[in-house]
């Protein structure tokens, strides 16, 4: 029985792009097209359901590295904003109403999202987690099952192998877009 809810929890866009390839992507939630960190993530996620995030502060940037000062870049979001809005990168870095129009945009963009994965991280569902290579302490994925302990994870990681009832692992290649599909539609069936 396939789970509500299918939550991409990672470190850049690959299970966010995954799922969209292999049509399980229902929605867009926070860390789904941003570079982060898994345990910024987890942090970010226990204050959303503690009602204890400030997301105005979240949502500030700086406008040459397009990074908050939890370094997440928001690459995508701003150019897909100036996109919409037919703006440029130079207007936004000399423009203050252009940058505080952006600024809104993203908490616009962000609360959505992180309302519904507040809603979904408490109900049923599976978090597909990866991270970088270098990524050695996986106590995250503990605290990630803290929230709830009736989710699974599946977790990505090129050198990591963790079995548990809830997490499973897949050493993977972040190139090798294929076998990740395959693998995740293998574990949401």
């Amino acid at each position: 029985m396939e789970p509500k809810n299918i939550i991409p929890f990672g470190e850049h866009c690959l299970i966010a792009t995954t799922l969209k390839q292999i049509n399980k992507r229902t929605s867009s939630l926070p860390f789904d097209w941003l570079v982060s960190n898994c345990e910024t993530n987890v942090k970010i996620t226990q204050n959303v359901i503690d009602d204890t995030f400030n997301l105005e502060e979240y949502c500030e940037f700086d406008v040459i590295t397009l990074r908050n000062k939890n370094d997440f870049t928001f690459n995508h979001h701003i150019h897909h904003f100036l996109k919409q809005n037919n703006l440029s990168i130079a207007l936004l870095r000399r423009d203050k109403r252009i940058y505080k129009s952006a600024v809104v945009y993203l908490f616009e963009t962000f609360q959505r999202r992180f309302n519904r994965l507040k809603k979904y991280i408490v109900g049923d569902c599976i978090i597909i987690c990866s991270c970088k290579d270098n990524t050695t302490d996986t106590t995250f994925l503990e605290k990630l099952l803290e929230i709830n302990p009736k989710n699974n994870i599946l977790f990505f990681h090129k050198h990591l192998n963790i079995q548990t009832s809830n997490i499973q692992t897949f050493n993977f290649n972040m190139y090798d877009s294929q076998n990740i599909s395959k693998q995740i539609k293998l574990y949401i069936q």
